[in-house]
C-alpha cells in the first residue's frame, strides 16, 4: 500500500496559461452537451458560437505574442487582421474567401453584430394554426436569432478547431508545447 505524502507540499515553478485553451474547451463542452442530449437550445448554441469566436482572437493573440516581432503593434488590430499577420508569420496561405478564413470572418462578424446590436421592434401579423403552433414561441425572430442554430454552432467550433490545427502544424511540438496541450 502506498503511503500518503506529508502535507503541506510546496509547489514552485511556472505554468503556461493560454486563454484560447479555456475558450476552446468551453465551446467544446457546450457543443458536446448539444450532441449528447440532442438539444439545440439557443443558450448552448449561442455559447458555442460566441466562445468559438472569442477563441479565434485569443489564439491569434497567443501565437502572435509568441511568434510575431513587435506583436504589441498589432494588439488593437481586428481579429481577422491578427489571423492574417500570424498566418503570414507561419507561412500559411491566408485567402479570406477560402475555408477556414471565410468562416472565421463570418463568425467574427456575427460576434460583432450581436455585441453592437440595437433594440428593434418586430411587427407580428400571422395566423397560428395547428401546423405552425411552434411559432407561438418565436413569432417574429430577429435576423440575429435566425443565425443561432445547431448547424451554426457546429460550423463555429469546426472553424476554430481548423485554425488551431493549421497554426499548430507550423509550431515546434517541443518548443511550443503549451499551444498543443493546456498547462
Amino acid at each position: 500500500m502506498d503511503e500518503m505524502p506529508e502535507f503541506p507540499i510546496k509547489m514552485v515553478g511556472e505554468r503556461n496559461f493560454h486563454p484560447f485553451h479555456l475558450l476552446i474547451n468551453a465551446a467544446q463542452e457546450t457543443l458536446d452537451e448539444m450532441r449528447e442530449y440532442q438539444y439545440g437550445g439557443s443558450a448552448f448554441v449561442l455559447s458555442t458560437m460566441l466562445l468559438s469566436a472569442l477563441a479565434i482572437e485569443a489564439l491569434a493573440n497567443s501565437i502572435g505574442s509568441h511568434k510575431v516581432s513587435n506583436w504589441s503593434d498589432y494588439e488593437s488590430a481586428s481579429p481577422i487582421a491578427k489571423l492574417r499577420i500570424v498566418s503570414s508569420e507561419l507561412c500559411i496561405d491566408f485567402n479570406k474567401d477560402e475555408s477556414p478564413w471565410r468562416e472565421a470572418r463570418e463568425l467574427i462578424k456575427f460576434r460583432n453584430q450581436i455585441a453592437h446590436a440595437k433594440p428593434k421592434i418586430y411587427k407580428i401579423d400571422k395566423e397560428i394554426r395547428d401546423d405552425n403552433l411552434h411559432e407561438l414561441l418565436s413569432p417574429a425572430p430577429s435576423w440575429i436569432e435566425k443565425q443561432i442554430n445547431y448547424e451554426s454552432a457546429e460550423k463555429a467550433f469546426k472553424t476554430i478547431d481548423e485554425i488551431k490545427t493549421l497554426f499548430c502544424a507550423k509550431l515546434d511540438p517541443e518548443k511550443d508545447s503549451a499551444f498543443f496541450v493546456p498547462h
